[in-house]
């Protein structure tokens, strides 16, 4: 049941905001897919137990064969060593990849991680793997942000733990977000920081106390969210670019929240709990929420969520991981 919210224990977030304290038992209506999907074995870790695909309405799991030859080390892409080993569905190219969709091309056709010598590019059908920007000399370190419509970003950190208790300070030239460019082959450096948080929806997001949006353009930040006495995460982004977040204190409450605007947030879900909350967090994720047509996808010990125009829904009582678009 939906309510207004304006609870003092949020009130720096502005305005009031509507929500629901838990998920509603019918998705909209006309939900008829197939989403790519990890069947896991409900634990906190997420860890799982079959790969394949769930159809909705009615949440009937198939595993799919393919899903093991096309992952390493029987597949193509043997030489991947990059942060997210857990498989997800190229929709594109109609793949399992072990790359996340934020380390995707726009056509699907290629992934990108960080490795030895520096910025790898592999081709999904082939399988084949090159660096396309090198380490800078004298450069310790290294992430992959994400790939957007412009490029490819990557940061390098000011230092890097040397592995005995010391620090390696990387050239202060060198330090920042830099933006390599397919097409052209080119490779430039767009910030000088390396405090840059998470990429979604053409931004950076940086959170903790709070949520800050980096404009990758201008550098700008902008506080978009608060909510004190409480801990932030970024979560992912919908459809528009929106971001999703959720926070937590050490007294097991949970609560997700959709941001339409600067400290304008909408409260979708919240739980008390013991030991670990029902919906799977960004460690056990492993890579941002899926967003697709039909709205935005959280998987959980208990099931799977998708929350719409139409509220917080749980459409599945199958414990798992939504890993690409339902089709």
């Amino acid at each position: 049941m939906r309510k207004l919210l304006c609870l003092l224990a949020v009130a720096a977030v502005s305005g009031c905001t509507s929500g629901s304290t838990q998920a509603q038992a019918t998705p909209s209506a006309g939900l008829a897919c197939e989403i790519p999907f990890l069947a896991t074995n409900g634990s906190a870790t997420a860890d799982y137990v079959a790969v394949g695909f769930l159809k909705l309405p009615g949440g009937t799991f198939r595993t799919d064969p393919n899903a093991v030859s096309n992952l390493p080390p029987a597949g193509v892409a043997a030489t991947y060593n990059g942060d997210s080993g857990r498989p997800w569905w190229d929709a594109q190219a109609s793949r399992w990849v072990p790359a996340s969709p934020s380390s995707t091309s726009p056509d699907g056709q290629t992934y990108y991680y960080m490795g030895k010598g520096g910025l790898h590019q592999v081709t999904v059908i082939t399988g084949i793997d090159g660096v396309v920007f090198r380490q800078p000399p004298g450069v310790q370190g290294g992430d992959l942000l994400g790939v957007q419509a412009d490029g490819v970003y990557i940061v390098f950190p000011a230092a890097v733990k040397d592995g005995t208790g010391g620090i390696l300070t990387n050239p202060a030239a060198q330090v920042g977000v830099w933006r390599y460019d397919p097409g052209a082959g080119t490779t430039r450096r767009v910030l000088s920081t390396d405090n840059v948080g998470d990429m979604g929806g053409g931004a950076l997001w940086i959170a903790g106390d709070s949520l800050v949006r980096v404009d990758l353009v201008t550098g700008k930040r902008s506080d978009w969210f608060s909510a004190p006495g409480m801990s932030t995460q970024f979560l992912g982004v919908d459809k528009a670019g929106l971001p999703l977040v959720w926070t937590f204190d050490n007294r097991g409450r949970l609560e997700i929240w959709h941001l339409s605007a600067p400290n304008r947030a909408d409260s979708l879900y919240t739980v008390e709990y013991t030991g670990n909350p029902p919906i799977y967090g960004p460690e056990a994720v492993q890579g941002l929420l899926i967003a697709d047509e039909h709205g935005v996808w959280f998987g959980a010990n208990d099931g799977l969520y998708l929350y719409d125009r139409t509220g917080f829904h749980k459409v599945s009582t199958v414990a798992g991981l939504p890993a690409g678009p339902c089709q």
